[in-house]
């Protein structure tokens, strides 16, 4: 089955607090469109495992949230169904 890697990256920001500000808004607008229920997973804070066939319907998602919010992603397609974070 080919998977979708999404890791989202927090900037770092020179004013005290204003990265988390933009976190909390990414992770707000991002977690609403995850469906509960089609295998998405979430093994870390920043990094998402999505079955491919749904993941391509909320890339536009975490990409206009990322934009809007100042949020570096990065996508990965893979073929391997298998995940592990060290």
């Amino acid at each position: 089955m080919k998977t979708m890697i999404v890791i989202a990256y927090k900037k770092p920001s020179s004013q005290l607090g204003a990265s988390e500000i933009e976190w909390g808004g990414f992770l707000k607008r991002i977690e609403p469109d995850l469906p509960k229920d089609k295998g998405i997973e979430k093994p870390l804070e920043n990094v998402w495992r999505i079955p491919l066939g749904d993941g391509l319907r909320l890339l536009p998602s975490f990409h206009n949230a990322a934009r809007s919010l100042g949020v570096q992603i990065a996508v990965l397609v893979s073929e391997d169904s298998t995940f592990s974070v060290l």
